[in-house]
């Protein structure tokens, strides 16, 4: 098995550069997970790169399917940070599977001191991008321990709970099917229904975020006047609409392989 090094490939999101991720997506496709065991992307591999809440760069999209695909298919992914894409960080790294990496350092020392700010600085600015995660933090500063993430379903997201499982379990069976073809031919015939679900799941994923817009405002309104059952009930609200939305956006990827 073989280790395949890629650097500088600098892609970029607007339509300059259309070709150059046309053609690094193709090449991503092309390579065979039997003969690859691990992909070691050295830094700047995106020209510009940042990792918003809930939006992600559009022409990035094939690009980040052709790696999703690389690895669920088991080939080993990582990104050694450049200067252009430093803040990489939760979204390739939960999503895609992919090890991120900080600049290396030849001291042994340095390189360990290195990695540890490096995880601190991820890890705080994690936290602070993200509602749910400030929530449990300042539950933990105030109880001295993390506050459970498995909770009843709560009334206010009941409805949900209900409409997220009856598109999942469709969903799944559909890709369950489809992802058994080997047929190219029979795959591209089942790309009209894989539309159809998808609209489905992006629908469903708008009005999810339209609750997490919500969830942020009533998050803001408790800045000064605080108290800990409000918070931990907006607290297990984001984690269920957190998690809900994750399985949409996996679903939603894998429908558009």
């Amino acid at each position: 098995m073989k280790t395949l090094i890629l650097a500088d490939v600098h892609l970029k999101v607007s339509d300059s550069g259309a070709k150059t991720r046309t053609e690094f997506t193709r090449f991503l496709e092309n390579i065979d997970p039997s003969e690859f065991e691990r992909i070691i992307l050295l830094g700047d591999l995106f020209d510009f790169w940042f990792e918003y809440k809930q939006v992600l760069f559009s022409g990035y999209f094939e690009v980040l399917s052709a790696l999703h695909g690389l690895s669920k298919a088991g080939v080993k992914l990582d990104l050694v940070c450049g200067n252009h894409d430093f803040w990489a960080g939760r979204f390739l790294r939960d999503h895609l599977d992919i090890s991120i990496h900080p600049d290396k350092f030849t001291d042994p020392a340095e390189k360990e001191s290195a990695q540890e700010d490096f995880t601190n600085l991820n890890t705080a600015h994690d936290i602070l991008r993200d509602p749910k995660r400030r929530l449990q933090h300042l539950l933990t500063l105030e109880r001295g321990k993390k506050p459970a993430e498995v909770h009843d379903i709560l009334p206010e997201t009941a409805d949900l709970f209900i409409e997220v499982g009856q598109l999942l379990k469709p969903v799944d069976t559909f890709l369950a099917e489809r992802e058994k073809q080997s047929s190219t031919l029979l795959k591209a015939q089942s790309y009209a229904v894989a539309l159809n679900w998808l609209e489905k799941v992006n629908t469903l994923q708008q009005t999810i975020a339209h609750h997490l817009q919500q969830l942020d405002t009533q998050a803001k309104a408790l800045n000064s006047n605080w108290n800990y059952a409000s918070i931990e009930n907006l607290f297990h609200q984001y984690s269920y609409l957190q998690k809900w939305q994750a399985q949409l956006n996996d679903r939603a990827v894998r429908l558009g392989l």
